[in-house]
């Protein structure tokens, strides 16, 4: 029976259980599953090295760094957004011997965070942005960069409290092809560009709205990758400030919507239709939201 799940610690939050499961629903894969594990760090090489029943795992915090760092060490295929980025959001096997441990057979990494940013971005009507804001400097930061480039964003400016960090990242963004500019976090008018993706965790963005911008100029988008409650105040001012808003339960969908299709064709099971699968978690994902 295909099964996929979810890693990470803490894992009891995770929504993903329930996106995966409603779009088994919508395409009646009765004989498919998904479910969840609470598994740290220094755990994961040990529970993918001894797995053989799931065809693939999700990976949330704090696990993926550490599996491209293990994809490393164990030969692993990564996706060249996982290879980037040096990020890793999801696990698919590839082929292992019949009955040998994952740890002895193929597998590949990919990080669909960059997919979903950008699927997120373009469903807002925000797919070719001539400048960004980037706020925050650790992974889902690095995914950001990766989606916006990706995109075809020129101009990038890198927003973070830690100078030494922000200046990496923008580094790395240079090395993509993007003009970069940097700002410290709390000296940052945010608005300026086109678009403005946080990366902080729930409840750090502090509420504002954009800064001014000339009249008749097209809203300022900010997509805040952070899905929690904490982050309502937020997205609140922004749009009080006349600006437009890109939840970031978009992002989440568009990830897992990358991470089911892999998960099917890792499995072998006929392409399922994205746009039926996208329905199904968005719907799902909007009632446990309103619940």
């Amino acid at each position: 029976m295909p099964a996929p799940g979810v890693l990470g610690s803490p894992i009891a939050h995770s929504l993903s259980p329930r996106l995966h499961a409603a779009a088994y629903a919508a395409l009646g894969w009765e004989h498919w599953s998904y479910d969840r594990r609470e598994v740290g760090e220094a755990a994961l090489p040990e529970v993918l090295g001894a797995d053989t029943a799931h065809v693939g795992f999700s990976l949330t915090m704090p696990l993926k760094s550490a599996l491209v760092r293990l994809a490393a060490a164990r030969g692993w295929e990564l996706a060249e957004s996982a290879a980037q980025t040096g990020v890793g959001n999801t696990w698919v096997r590839t082929g292992p011997p019949a009955g040998a441990p994952a740890g002895d057979g193929g597998a590949r990494v990919l990080n669909t965070d960059v997919e979903g940013i950008a699927a997120a971005l373009r469903a807002a009507g925000a797919g070719r942005p001539r400048s960004a804001a980037v706020v925050g400097s650790g992974a889902t930061a690095r995914s950001a960069v990766l989606a916006l480039v990706g995109l075809g964003t020129p101009r990038l400016r890198i927003i973070a409290r830690n100078a030494r960090a922000r200046g990496e990242l923008a580094l790395w963004a240079r090395g993509l092809g993007a003009e970069t500019a940097e700002s410290g976090l709390t000296d940052a008018a945010l608005g300026r560009e086109a678009v403005t993706v946080s990366t902080l965790p729930a409840g750090a963005l502090a509420p504002r709205g954009p800064a001014p911008g000339r009249p008749g100029a097209v809203p300022p988008v900010l997509l805040d990758a952070a899905y929690a409650p904490e982050s309502a105040a937020a997205a609140a001012a922004w749009t009080a400030g006349g600006g437009a808003l890109v939840p970031g339960t978009r992002m989440l969908v568009g990830q897992a919507v990358a991470q089911f299709l892999a998960f099917a064709a890792a499995a072998g099971e006929p392409a399922p239709d994205p746009a039926v699968v996208e329905a199904a978690m968005t719907a799902t994902l909007d009632a446990a939201r309103g619940a």
